[in-house]
Order: C-alpha cells, then sequence, then structure tokens
C-alpha cells in the first residue's frame, strides 16, 4: 500500500498529490467521491489545481470501453509563462499516455 493513499469506507481513496506541469511544481488532496465498483468513479481534487476526472467503463464486444471527462483550471502563474493552448495540448498527451498504459495492464 502507498503511505499517502487512505482506503475509502464505500470504495474509492483518499491522496495528497504532488505535480509538475510546465516545469512548475503543485500540491493538492484528491478524492473518489462516486464509486461503483467495475462501472464509474469520480475523483475531485482540490489544492492548487482544482479539478475532477470522471470514468465510465461499458462492457462492449468483449472488451471494455472507457469514457474520461475532465475538468480543471490552468493555474494562473503558468498562464503568464506559457500560453493556455500549449498547457493543454501537454496534459491532453498525458491523459493519451495513461490511457494507453490502463489498456496494456488491463490487457496483460
Amino acid at each position: 500500500m502507498i503511505p499517502n493513499v487512505e482506503a475509502l469506507p464505500k470504495g474509492g481513496h483518499r491522496w495528497h498529490w504532488v505535480y509538475k506541469m510546465a516545469c512548475v511544481r503543485f500540491e493538492g488532496d484528491s478524492e473518489t467521491v462516486e464509486y461503483e465498483p467495475h462501472r464509474h468513479f469520480l475523483l475531485k481534487s482540490i489544492g492548487q489545481i482544482p479539478s475532477t476526472f470522471d470514468y465510465t467503463f461499458t462492457p462492449e464486444n468483449g472488451s471494455t470501453r472507457i469514457e474520461t471527462k475532465t475538468e480543471y483550471e490552468i493555474p494562473k502563474r503558468l498562464l503568464g509563462k506559457l500560453a493556455e493552448p500549449f498547457i493543454r495540448k501537454l496534459n491532453e498527451r498525458e491523459a493519451d499516455t495513461f490511457l494507453a498504459n490502463l489498456k496494456d495492464r488491463v490487457e496483460t
């Protein structure tokens, strides 16, 4: 078990995170606020990058379809340093990498 992660009684977890975006360090806390095993979970983060991550898993032709919805605020101190479209593109690439890694782990 990761020392920073706390299991919640109704499923899901709570944890403290540190994240680097465009070489700037941010911190916050995340928690699973909705949890249906093998179907759906919704994470909310507070701190320096407020965000929600919504994942839905649906059986489809012998596989699983994963739908994700992510909302977040780009920290204002980054906007002066880099343009918002560039930061969003970086984050989209990271999300694609996460999903590819998840697919590899599930199919192995």
